[in-house]
């Protein structure tokens, strides 16, 4: 399927589209974790904790994802820089799983 979807916006370049393909799916790895963040960030809105929700929400963006893909680039190179997406998305959430329990009491 992946193919499909990245042949609509590329003329047909087999190196580019296994690149593309090997990039939406390690991307996509992140996605659940990605949503889980997003949710956890609305609700320390929600209940009136916006210092928490700014961090949390800058938590994925910036704290984690800047120093993983600097470092994951220098060490694999272009697949570093895919990996770096999920494993932030994924730092991101185990830190927030432990502020909703602290905050959530």
């Amino acid at each position: 399927f992946p193919h499909v979807l990245f042949y609509f916006f590329t003329s047909y370049n087999k190196k580019l589209l296994n690149t593309a393909v090997v990039a939406l799916r390690i991307f996509a790895l992140g996605i659940p974790f990605l949503c889980f963040q997003i949710i956890a960030t609305h609700y320390f809105q929600a209940i009136s904790k916006p210092k928490i929700a700014i961090f949390t929400s800058m938590l994925h963006q910036l704290i984690i994802f800047v120093p993983v893909i600097y470092l994951l680039s220098n060490i694999y190179g272009l697949k570093g820089i895919w990996i770096s997406f999920p494993l932030s998305d994924a730092l991101a959430a185990i830190i927030t799983v432990f502020m909703l329990k602290k905050y959530n009491n």
